[in-house]
């Protein structure tokens, strides 16, 4: 999605969450519990005339990835270039804290 030939968009991310509910049964008096799991993806940068088209690729890429595999080579590119990115919020975040608390 980011990084085709022709980019649908800037970035994308997503993250996953879980709560538990509580729920309590009078026929069986025991406790139950429900996990509700959210899952969210988020497309940045999108041009307007693409935003259509993206949920469709998005799911022709992952069904490209389940048929080809995995480009271990280029998963561990884009890791380390994420990590890079939490170094440097890191830093800043570190820099930010040093010349407030000063």
């Amino acid at each position: 999605m980011v990084e085709l030939e022709e980019p649908y968009c800037g970035d994308i991310s997503c993250w996953s969450t879980c709560f538990r509910e509580s729920g309590y049964v009078i026929k069986l008096k025991s406790n139950l519990f429900f996990k509700i799991f959210y899952k969210m993806i988020t497309f940045s940068n999108i041009e307007t005339e693409n935003i259509k088209e993206v949920k469709p690729k998005f799911y022709e890429v992952l069904d490209d990835v389940l048929k080809t595999g995995v480009d271990m080579k280029r998963m561990k590119s884009i890791l380390n270039r994420e990590r890079e990115k939490v170094y440097f919020f890191l830093n800043l975040l570190l820099i930010f804290f040093l010349i407030v608390f000063e």
